[in-house]
């Protein structure tokens, strides 16, 4: 099954609220599950703290695969990143999550 996580607000320098509820979940995902496939959704390119999702510190230089996702160190090797440019500053998950959603959309969407 492949499950598309928001990580728009998870991929913020400073959190609180959400933006730490959707960090969290995605880092505890990544130690459970070993049988589904994730995307992780985002406007920008992840920082560190999102690019390695394994136990270690071990700091993860930018790759992306033949596709253009962004590559994610997990425990299961089962996690990847796709960023969705949009001009405007606003309306992301409104307007470009929502087109991605209609053109390529995953088994499951997540949107903390």
């Amino acid at each position: 099954m492949i499950i598309g996580i928001d990580a728009s607000r998870a991929n913020k320098t400073h959190r609180s609220g959400t933006e730490c509820y959707s960090f969290y979940i995605i880092r505890e995902l990544a130690k459970l599950d070993d049988q589904n496939q994730y995307i992780l959704y985002v406007d920008k390119p992840l920082d560190f703290d999102l690019t390695n999702l394994c136990e270690n510190d071990e700091e993860i230089k930018v790759e992306y695969d033949e596709k253009g996702y962004q590559k994610i160190k997990s425990p299961y090797n089962n996690f990847k990143a796709k960023i969705l440019k949009w001009p405007p500053s606003f309306l992301w998950t409104q307007g470009r999550l929502s087109l991605e959603m209609l053109l390529h959309r995953p088994d499951i969407l997540f949107i903390p």
